[in-house]
């Protein structure tokens, strides 16, 4: 039988099915067919061509690729696919798998692995949804699992009708971080309950600190600053006056300045005495000598409570 009568193998019939399919998407789209290569295959050096590997994979043994698009230009796209329609709820590309450890759509890059863009309608460049899990996971080995920014809006916005907003966990860095070069490195805000809250067990709840500046700023047209329970201030102590003494010497951590205020009071009854005066950087700077009316006692010494503060 001559070459011409010989039947066709599988895969020159694969071959010759998936040109055809080719050549009708090529047709729809106006463009012309990327040329042949020799071994039945489509030429994946021709810029812009589109080659479909799977029965190749399924031969060779290699992982199936049911559909693979390839672009060699710079600033190509290797697979293009628009929903004509204005309205509905169409979708460009949908992706999807049936395992239960799937993934429906996974990218790959230097850069963005999966970057969406949105000019219009609600305005959501990428959306995530899920009826239980997390609706959009980010994870990196050294940088931010999920980075969000904007020029005028919301670098990243979270809200909930029941649960948390945001979270952060971390197991030994900051849960959530607010940096800003101008505004506010956190801001909360509510409509019946703390704007900001924090809870640190059997830790800090909520730290402040700032190098010059102020760590922490109550303001209020009502009460500024509440505490229920114990504080505890560094610029604060107590002294003992030594036996037939009338005077003893603090050491005020951060020094002294003219706008301190410093007060004192005896923490045990002695009749007749009380504190005289408080000498503020003395006998050196960011020392303060505190002096009592007389000699408390002639056989111990006397305790004397101080506090500093700033107006």
């Amino acid at each position: 039988m001559s070459s011409d009568t010989a039947p066709r193998s599988r895969r020159a019939l694969l071959t010759a099915g998936l040109a055809a399919g080719v050549a009708t998407v090529a047709s729809a789209l106006g463009r012309p067919l990327p040329a042949k290569a020799a071994s039945g295959s489509f030429d994946s050096s021709s810029a812009g061509t589109a080659a479909v590997e799977a029965y190749n994979n399924a031969v060779s043994g290699s992982p199936a690729i049911g559909v693979l698009a390839q672009s060699s230009s710079t600033d190509g796209t290797a697979v293009y696919a628009v929903a004509g329609s204005p309205s509905g709820s169409n979708r460009g590309v949908y992706g999807a798998s049936n395992s239960a450890a799937g993934i429906g759509v996974e990218g790959l890059a230097g850069a963005f692995g999966v970057k969406g863009t949105s000019s219009s309608g609600l305005g959501v460049g990428v959306q995530g949804l899920s009826d239980s899990g997390a609706g959009v996971s980010g994870i990196s080995g050294s940088s931010a699992g999920v980075y969000g920014a904007s020029t005028s809006g919301y670098g990243m916005l979270g809200g909930s009708d029941t649960g948390v907003g945001v979270q952060g966990t971390s197991s030994s860095n900051a849960a959530v971080r607010g940096d800003s070069t101008s505004g506010a490195g956190v801001y909360g805000n509510s409509g019946s309950d703390a704007g900001v809250v924090g809870y640190g067990g059997s830790s800090v709840g909520v730290r402040g600190e700032s190098s010059t500046g102020v760590g922490v700023l109550a303001t209020s047209g009502g009460t500024a600053l509440q505490v229920s329970g114990k504080a505890q201030f560094s610029r604060c102590g107590k002294a003992s006056v030594p036996k037939n003494k009338t005077y003893v010497d603090i050491t005020v951590a951060g020094g002294l300045t003219a706008h301190s205020v410093i007060s004192a009071t005896l923490q045990a009854y002695h009749a007749g005495v009380g504190i005289a005066a408080v000498r503020a950087n003395y006998p050196i700077a960011g020392k303060a000598r505190i002096y009592l009316t007389k000699v408390a006692s002639t056989t111990a010494a006397t305790s004397v409570g101080w506090f500093v503060a700033e107006y």
